[in-house]
């Protein structure tokens, strides 16, 4: 960041007008959270360009962090204050309309808006939220996948469509769109997590370790990572030994237990995802065998005895 900075400021020192420069400058400081200096760059932007269409986009769908969410919202309100024709004032109206929840209003004014500026990723976007909201998700879809068309660099609307994915059990689906986004937040640890997360509920335990391996990289200590990873492992030790690739299952387990030595915590939790996996693929066996080993190992566990039921219930 700081080589960045050292870039964007002597690129400013040389074109003081060009507003590119000082909307890089703005776009980094906010990402690494020093929202007062981001300020400072986006308003000379503005001063320079009220009609700025990175700025003025990066600001509409500014939040998170309170104080950057307040300096989005007066810089974007001076913006339409200078061009109350330009892309600010829409964008505004339509931030207004989607937070007093009046959909109908996003959507129309979003479509409208989206002829005027058909370059613009951000308006649907925020039609994409309008029409989930409304519950209708193919659209929202189709307006997301718009919106990442006509601009990668922002992560707004695939995260949006992952979470939708996420929200329709689509977990697999929910990863890929979540895995787009990584490059542009490598640091976004709650990202990292659901990634890992949405392969796990897809039962794709490779891909899930390599996604949480990653996460302790940014994270060692994320006490819910520690806690299912060996879960991970340990599933996929029982998958190498069930076709036959000993050594891969005993250097799974090492893996298990290298992240978390307490396999007390753990290792019910892991035989009892192992039996829903196998449950749901078909191995009744190989489900019975685990929930059983699970209650084995910590008896007072109720889930355990319901998913044994479950595995009976679809064997009829």
């Amino acid at each position: 960041f700081g080589k960045a900075r050292d870039i964007y400021m002597r690129l400013i020192s040389s074109e003081p007008l060009n507003p590119d420069y000082h909307y890089f400058l703005g776009a980094m400081y906010s990402s690494i959270g020093q929202d007062n200096k981001a300020r400072y760059a986006f308003q000379e932007v503005l001063e320079i360009d009220p009609n700025h269409l990175a700025t003025v986009n990066a600001l509409s769908v500014y939040s998170g962090r309170p104080g950057g969410s307040t300096m989005a919202e007066d810089l974007m309100q001076e913006a339409a204050a200078k061009a109350p024709e330009g892309p600010a004032q829409l964008l505004k109206e339509v931030r207004e309309n989607l937070q007093s929840g009046a959909y109908n209003d996003v959507i129309s004014k979003a479509q409208d808006g989206e002829k005027r500026y058909p370059k613009n990723a951000v308006l649907p976007y925020m039609r994409g939220l309008a029409h989930e909201a409304e519950d209708d998700l193919q659209s929202a879809k189709k307006a997301y996948r718009h919106s990442i068309e006509l601009d990668q660099s922002d992560p707004s609307a695939a995260l949006a469509l992952g979470d939708l994915y996420s929200s329709q059990g689509n977990y697999l689906y929910a990863a890929i769109s979540y895995e787009g986004v990584l490059d542009k937040n490598p640091r976004d640890v709650v990202l990292r997590f659901k990634h890992g997360l949405s392969y796990y509920k897809a039962y794709e335990w490779a891909k899930c370790a390599s996604a949480w391996e990653d996460l302790l990289h940014y994270a060692p200590n994320h006490t819910e990572v520690r806690k299912m990873l060996p879960q991970v492992y340990y599933i996929l030790s029982m998958e190498y030994n069930r076709n036959g690739f000993t050594d891969l299952s005993r250097q799974a387990f090492a893996n298990a237990i290298s992240v978390n030595p307490a396999s007390s915590e753990w290792l019910g939790d892991a035989l009892n995802t192992a039996g829903e996996y196998y449950r749901d693929n078909g191995m009744y066996r190989e489900s019975l065998r685990a929930y059983q080993d699970a209650m084995e190992l910590s008896p007072q566990k109720v889930n355990y005895y319901n998913g044994l039921g479950a595995t009976y219930w679809y064997m009829g």
